[in-house]
């Protein structure tokens, strides 16, 4: 079950206090790679267990388990990390989006099914497509972030699009988010690191938006430049495939997920550093 706390943000910026990490680790078991579906959980719970210690939070996504029949074992990982790590926040990568109605469904999966403490949500329905989600409990204890500005290449098809008031699209969803964020304190952005000229847009019209940042590491994105952008300032720096199969993106190919972790955590760590002594 999920920690009750006073709310998500609150929580997870006193931990990323606590443990000087902004780093959130991607849980995205490939069960190909893995060899068999019957291994994912315990794949799972070795790499929480080497990778905990480094991190503010996990980022899990759904459909690694849910192709492959494993909702039972995603649910186990969920609490195994509430277990045994409580004050690390677990985030479900779903990125849900439907009408209201079905919305409220996709809310209780999350947050009552599995107990995340927080989900990814995407915006092309609408402000009350969102709801739900956002306003599940009522004390901001469930956190939701928006889909954005996306790291993957074809983010630009539609986010990009300018609208009649010349802003990109991606911009008029900062905005949406924005005004939720004055009456539910537990909305932020998903911003891929790949494209940081949006990082610094969002961030000079939204200052205090927290921002779930992916794209560091095995899509290119440059760590340097999110740090100089944000200044760690409510972001969540989240690595997969990096900290997963770290042999595969380090010189060093005896190199654990552990190792990983760490050595990404002290980048950040480093990173943020740097963009304060530059002020």
């Amino acid at each position: 079950m999920a920690v009750c706390r006073s709310s998500f943000f609150g929580h997870l910026g006193r931990y990323q206090s606590q443990v000087s990490s902004l780093l959130c680790v991607g849980i995205d078991p490939d069960p190909d790679v893995i060899g068999n579906p019957a291994e994912v959980y315990a794949f799972c719970e070795n790499l929480v267990k080497q990778t905990a210690p480094f991190v503010c939070a996990f980022k899990i996504q759904v459909a690694c388990f849910a192709a492959n029949a494993l909702e039972n074992d995603l649910r186990r990982i969920i609490d195994f990390i509430h277990l045994n790590y409580p004050n690390v926040s677990v985030i479900l990568d779903s990125k849900r989006g439907d009408i209201p109605s079905t919305a409220c469904w996709y809310a209780r999966e999350c947050f009552g099914r599995y107990c995340a403490d927080a989900t990814t949500v995407q915006p092309y329905l609408g402000a009350d497509a969102i709801l739900p989600f956002s306003s599940y409990d009522q004390n901001g204890q469930r956190g939701v972030f928006v889909l954005c500005k996306t790291s993957n290449l074809g983010s630009s098809d539609l986010q990009e699009l300018r609208l009649e008031d010349d802003l990109p699209v991606y911009m008029s969803v900062a905005r949406m988010v924005s005004k939720f964020c004055s009456s539910y304190d537990n909305c932020g952005l998903v911003v891929g690191a790949t494209y940081p000229d949006a990082i610094a847009h969002i961030r000079l019209h939204f200052p205090d938006v927290w921002l779930l940042i992916p794209g560091v590491g095995a899509q290119g994105g440059s760590l340097e430049r999110v740090m100089d952008i944000t200044g760690g300032y409510r972001v969540l720096i989240t690595v997969s495939r990096s900290v997963i199969y770290p042999s595969r993106f380090f010189t060093d190919k005896n190199m654990t997920s552990a190792d990983a972790a760490l050595a990404i955590r002290d980048q950040i760590n480093l990173g943020k550093l740097m963009a304060s002594d530059e002020k």
